[in-house]
């Protein structure tokens, strides 16, 4: 039924599914030139007043133009034959933002709509309306950057993998990272956290049972060096896990992937004539000839695998990885490598105390843990320590040695404002008289 309705008595829903109106300026200025030409869809509600379906801006915008009544047509609605009206109505006319949409469809099913009946009255796909239902299982902080564009349905999609771990979510977003990445970033995290799940399963039966765990613990040397794998591979000792496992030497190992290996921590006991009962086959125990063939065995395998991860870093320097990934790479090895004069100036730049150990002052922990604070922690150990090795290039290089680095290290200084104390400017090799060899070496090379 058409009707001129008061302005005061039409007001809006409250679970309009359009949470931002957007800039209804223009629409103002057209509403009180020529009026509301289209009229509003209204539905019956509370106390004579009656509940906008579709026209939420119209009406922003007739308020703000200064209309006393508006051009309605009424129509009794249920609740979700209003939602679906408004759902259909925006989605059509202007694009909702994917979690308003999501929530449209989740405010449908909540009045008891089948996901296919749902799908079939806005025409859209079961699929898609699954696909933006899962978005409203991210974070809130998650779903204003999708509105926002800054993470993509697809990225979204992705993160969702991981949406019980919102402290990792909030890491891969913090950082800075180019389209693609952070689709890549979110596999390896996941399979991060699926790993450390087994670990913590797998420590949680050992410790259970009574059983010790190794924590440094490699196949490679001799079994008279370290502890053993049990079995009957090269090198191992054959035996019985379940005859070992009452032995005071039973202990296990486990992997990064969270598989558990048995060890033995005293093998000699197992020989003949040892304390163990447990005793290896006879002809199993290897003589010191045999294991030092197991050891030539196993400096080969190693060397294979060294070239097997050199090949595959190869190939990861010619792959587009996360900027947060290799950012973290570079400065923990940048850390690991510092020399005990970088970390100290370093210290000293970021305001950091040295960390006291048994041998005195460490300057390199400072820095770590430091580090380990947050991104923006890291980017600024690193900052630190490049400058640290700029001014050590400066200070003890020779003539034609670190020549670059010191030229580098000035002119990084000199696009931020620094100047020289004497000259008010970094010396022109051209025109300038230069004391220092390195510096003359630095800026004519």
């Amino acid at each position: 039924m058409y009707q001129t309705i008061p302005i005061e008595k039409i007001v809006p829903a409250k679970d309009n599914v359009r949470r931002r109106p957007g800039e209804i300026k223009e629409l103002a200025a057209s509403v009180a030139s020529v009026g509301v030409i289209e009229p509003l869809l209204v539905s019956p509600g509370e106390d004579g007043t009656f509940v906008v379906v579709a026209g939420h801006r119209r009406l922003l915008a007739a308020r703000q133009a200064g209309l006393a009544e508006l051009p309605c047509t009424v129509r009794d609605l249920t609740d979700p034959e209003r939602v679906e009206i408004m759902l259909a109505e925006n989605v059509a006319r202007c694009p909702l933002t994917p979690t308003e949409e999501a929530s449209g469809y989740f405010r449908l099913i909540e009045f008891g709509l089948p996901l296919a009946e749902v799908g079939r009255r806005i025409g859209r796909s079961a699929r898609h309306i699954s696909s933006r239902l899962a978005l409203l299982e991210l974070p809130r902080t998650v779903q204003a950057k999708i509105d926002s564009g800054k993470v993509t349905v697809a990225e979204a999609s992705a993160l969702l993998t991981i949406r019980q771990h919102p402290d990792v979510i909030d890491r891969l977003l913090e950082d800075e990272w180019s389209r693609g990445d952070l689709e890549r970033a979110v596999v390896r995290e996941a399979a991060r956290i699926e790993a450390e799940a087994k670990v913590a399963t797998a420590r949680e039966a050992l410790e259970a049972e009574g059983v010790a765990v190794v924590e440094a613990w490699t196949r490679y040397g001799g079994r008279s060096r370290q502890p053993v794998a049990i079995g009957a591979g090269h090198g191992e000792l054959d035996v019985k896990p379940a005859r070992h496992r009452l032995e005071p030497c039973h202990a296990a190992h486990v992997t990064r992937s969270g598989e558990v290996v048995w060890l033995c921590t005293e093998p000699e006991r197992h020989r003949p004539g040892g304390e163990s009962k447990v005793e290896v086959p006879p002809g199993a125990a290897p003589t010191r000839g045999e294991e030092r063939a197991v050891e030539r065995d196993q400096t080969k395998r190693r060397r294979q695998e060294e070239r097997d991860r050199l090949a595959f870093a190869a190939g990861l320097v010619m792959r587009r990885l996360p900027k947060g990934d290799t950012a973290a790479l570079v400065v923990t090895q940048f850390l690991a490598t510092a020399g005990s004069a970088q970390a100290r100036t370093a210290c000293g730049l970021l305001g950091l105390d040295p960390v006291e150990d048994g041998y005195g002052p460490n300057h390199r922990v400072a820095l770590e843990r430091y580090a380990a604070g947050s991104t923006a922690d890291r980017d600024r150990a690193a900052l630190a320590l490049a400058l640290a090795a700029g001014e050590e290039s400066l200070r003890y290089g020779t003539p034609g040695r670190f020549a670059a680095a010191a030229l580098a290290h000035l002119d990084f200084l000199a696009s931020y404002g620094w100047s020289h104390p004497e000259t008010g400017d970094r010396p022109d090799p051209a025109t300038d008289e230069i004391d220092d060899p390195l510096l003359e070496v630095s800026l004519r090379s």
